[in-house]
């Protein structure tokens, strides 16, 4: 449960940050990187996201 609840809170600031990102790097150039890593750290965690889905789905389950 902590594994899935923090890729989500990761994915989710991640987003928040990609968004902020684009925001602020409309005024100052400075922020791009930013971008690049906010956009990686999200599709990372919704990568790994899916890849446990998977998993879960097609692993017999534990007793």
């Amino acid at each position: 449960a902590a594994l899935r609840n923090g890729l989500f809170a990761l994915a989710g600031l991640g987003l928040v940050a990609d968004l902020l990102g684009w925001w602020l790097a409309r005024d100052y150039v400075a922020f791009v990187p930013v971008i690049v890593a906010a956009g990686a750290t999200y599709a990372l965690s919704t990568a790994l996201s899916l890849a446990l889905i998977f998993l879960e789905l097609w692993l017999p389950r534990r007793r």
